[in-house]
């Protein structure tokens, strides 16, 4: 914050910051196209990356580098200034910072930008979408309008990732969840970008279809038939994806949506009252998870159990019933043992401090092992390894009629 910063700047390198803050249109209250980001500044002049530390050709030091001394200015000097020089390192081996997957996925999704930054946002059906963005294989995130996220930020770890993975042959939808950056609850629609396929006789020759004449997803190795921008006739994709799109929507305009589109023959009034006999309507993904229920009506982002990977069954456990033995959805069962339980219970979250439940990215930071202001200590959780016993459900999609 050249603001703040007093005698830590010279006053031409406080200038140049705020000749530079002006010409990001950087958004000091934290709001952008009447959104509210948690107070952080946010400019939707540019797009941003994040790097996770699988992008790091050193991913063990990711914890221990300095934030503002060592990343960000390493990672501007090799992805800007050394770009487009021939002495770049150009592999882990050679002393480059970034894996060369990681260099080429922040290269490759700056084309995304432009159209971003240009689209109409404007509508009831647009003007929620608070993020669009993509994360690739190599733990890159770019993402659109711009904003720092916490140190460490994965985006192959975030549900929505894990959602168009797991249904990679259409769009998918995730459950309710809390933002990264703890603006408000998401839930992000999203899809996979698989490798491009060679040409049909070049995949075969390597042992794959991708890029070969498919009629559905049964005649491809990927499980994947897609017509390609251009193209006359489906094809199989390569097996590998590569990245995810995706778009995050406020839930409460996602939930005024659903009744929308259903014609408002839908209630909430389950919610609140037990004995209401009115329409309950859900929509729950593959695994049998709740993506709209009356029950998130009014959610409470202090209280994630509530509305993060809960089950139809938690709401209308004879329904769930009566589908499993219709064979809508199939009961797995299995021993994990490698299992993560905690060690004590979780507890809601029933205080906000002064600073609010969600600091920003920067107060998170100086709290991050290897701080330079707290020396290194290893990081505190509050989970043990555990075998447990899983139970999981999976949809029978012929059964659906």
């Amino acid at each position: 914050d050249y603001k703040t910063l007093g005698d830590d700047l010279s006053r031409d390198d406080a200038s140049i910051m705020q000749a530079a803050f002006a010409a990001l249109d950087v958004r000091e209250d934290g709001i952008f196209n009447g959104i509210s980001y948690n107070g952080i500044w946010v400019t939707g002049a540019k797009s941003v990356i994040t790097l996770a530390e699988r992008s790091l050709c050193a991913p063990e030091k990711f914890t221990q580098y300095d934030l503002d001394d060592v990343l960000m200015p390493t990672a501007h000097e090799h992805l800007n200034e050394l770009r487009d020089d021939p002495s770049r390192p150009g592999s882990c081996d050679d002393g480059a910072f970034l894996v060369d997957r990681a260099f080429a996925d922040v290269e490759l999704t700056l084309a995304v930008e432009e159209p971003w930054i240009a689209r109409d946002m404007s509508g009831p059906s647009r003007s929620s979408f608070a993020i669009t963005g993509l994360g690739t294989a190599s733990g890159v995130f770019r993402f659109w309008p711009g904003y720092q996220l916490y140190r460490g930020f994965d985006p192959t770890v975030r549900p929505w990732y894990y959602a168009a993975t797991a249904n990679k042959e259409s769009l998918a939808i995730s459950t309710p969840y809390v933002a990264a950056a703890g603006e408000g609850i998401y839930v992000t629609i999203s899809a996979t970008i698989f490798e491009g396929a060679p040409s049909c006789e070049d995949s075969a020759a390597l042992g794959h279809d991708g890029g070969c004449a498919c009629a559905d997803g049964s005649d491809c190795e990927s499980g994947v038939c897609r017509i390609a921008g251009g193209a006359s006739a489906a094809t199989c994709t390569s097996a590998r994806v590569e990245a995810v799109a995706m778009g995050a929507r406020f839930y409460a305009d996602f939930h005024a949506r659903m009744h929308a589109l259903t014609e408002n023959s839908c209630s909430d009034e389950a919610a609140t009252d037990a004995t209401s006999t009115a329409r309950r309507c859900y929509l729950v993904d593959a695994a049998g998870y709740a993506i709209w229920a009356p029950q998130f009506a009014a959610l409470n982002i202090y209280d994630t159990r509530s509305f993060q990977s809960v089950p139809l069954a938690r709401f209308e456990g004879r329904v769930f019933h009566e589908l499993e033995k219709l064979g809508v959805f199939t009961r797995y069962t299995e021993i994990l043992y490698q299992g993560v339980c905690q060690k004590t219970a979780g507890y809601d979250m029933d205080a906000v401090t002064e600073e609010g439940a969600f600091p920003p990215a920067e107060a998170v930071d100086a709290h991050y092992p290897g701080s330079p202001s707290l020396g290194y200590f290893p990081p505190w959780a509050n989970t043990k390894g555990c075998v447990q016993d899983v139970v999981y459900y999976d949809l029978e999609e012929d059964r659906v009629t």
